[in-house]
């Protein structure tokens, strides 16, 4: 009625609706009048302008809690005073999104039907909410499968925790060489409380033939590995998981970044 949109300013929108209330105004002269147009044009002006006072008022009520909320922790820092105090401020008002957030995650990690979604759900609550990964996800590890198994045991394995590296041990004996070869990287890669873990799972020791072993540092198929900064700690439990997962070392390396040649 007013040949107006959502992008029109509140000028154009004044000038349209003077424009078409005089043209169908029923004391118009020009043959144009129309009593049912001129009330219809009344009407979406009047709609128009309901919902522009109604944006007005969210803005500025969202404005004034913004500036209420700001005030509130100024205030409380300046009684309480010093770092404590935002601190508590801060919880206190971060406490409710925080957990609707973290709630949220957890329902689409739980009901997602796809191993994508699920995917992207851990992925969240671990970026977020990394100090309480293991917690949310330790008791959905056994009924997860496929990528959003390896997934959890990626980023259990990156927290590092004693609680995470004893849940996700288990998966070096599953049966699945994927599921086992990601196993094994991932505790590789978590630092020393990976390696530990990964040494008392796999029952490497630090026996005579082990360190003759490690001084040819030669697989059984003749080949050493190019990267000289790998321990013979580490080629130890290489070579245990390669008898134990039976793949061929040199895959194991490529899979963890190393190289290999033949030896001569």
């Amino acid at each position: 009625m007013l040949n107006v949109d959502k992008n029109s300013s509140i000028s154009e929108i004044k000038s349209s609706y003077r424009k078409a209330a005089s043209l169908y105004h029923p004391d118009n002269q020009s043959g144009h009048a129309d009593v049912k147009k001129f009330h219809s044009v009344v009407q979406a002006y009047n709609i128009i302008l309901d919902e522009l006072k109604n944006e007005r008022e969210e803005t500025r009520q969202s404005w004034l809690g913004r500036l209420l909320t700001r005030s509130k922790e100024r205030f409380l820092t300046l009684i309480i005073g010093g770092a404590s105090a935002r601190q508590s401020v801060g919880d206190s008002y971060s406490r409710q999104g925080y957990w609707s957030t973290l709630n949220l995650l957890i329902r689409k990690l739980d009901l997602a039907e796809s191993e994508a979604d699920k995917v992207k759900a851990a992925r969240t609550i671990f970026r977020l909410y990394r100090s309480s990964f293991s917690r949310i996800t330790i008791p959905r590890l056994a009924a997860a499968e496929g990528d959003v198994l390896l997934e959890l045991i990626k980023m259990l394995s990156s927290v590092g925790d004693k609680e995470s590296l004893q849940a996700v041990v288990p998966y070096l004996f599953c049966g699945d060489r994927e599921t086992m070869l990601t196993t094994y990287i991932s505790l590789e890669c978590s630092g020393p409380a990976g390696h530990a873990a990964v040494a008392k799972a796999l029952g490497v020791g630090n026996s005579f033939f082990s360190r003759i072993m490690d001084m040819v540092g030669w697989d059984s198929q003749g080949r050493a590995p190019e990267n000289g900064a790998i321990s013979a700690s580490q080629m130890r439990r290489i070579r245990a998981f390669a008898i134990l997962g039976k793949t061929p070392m040199s895959h194991i390396m490529e899979r963890m970044g190393y190289s290999y040649r033949h030896s001569a």
